[in-house]
């Protein structure tokens, strides 16, 4: 089964990036990188930042959502979401959090 290292790769291969620019772009080390393409999870705020990176969904890279409809629907919020206030972005997240648990 895909893994996210396997994902991670893949990206890396596809747009030509070594290690050292993944580690700037997410502030960490190059040793970091190598550990997530080793098979270790990178913590979330770094998920997010290379899911921009890549231009992918946090849920592609942890999980391998292949969805194409979820993962058009991700993005588009991504995007609704920055023009939101961060009294309307706490809300959104409650309301989220409520229709997961409901599920």
């Amino acid at each position: 089964m895909d893994e996210l290292k396997d994902r991670l790769r893949r990206l890396k291969r596809r747009d030509r990036r070594i290690a050292k620019d993944i580690a700037n772009t997410c502030g960490v080390s190059s040793q970091t990188v190598f550990k997530w393409l080793k098979g270790s999870m990178p913590k979330s705020h770094n998920l997010v930042q290379l899911s921009a990176m890549f231009n992918v969904t946090p849920d592609y890279l942890a999980h391998g959502d292949a969805d194409k409809a979820r993962a058009k629907a991700m993005s588009k919020l991504r995007e609704e979401v920055t023009a939101l206030s961060p009294r309307q972005i706490t809300f959104l997240a409650q309301v989220a959090r409520e229709i997961s648990h409901r599920g």
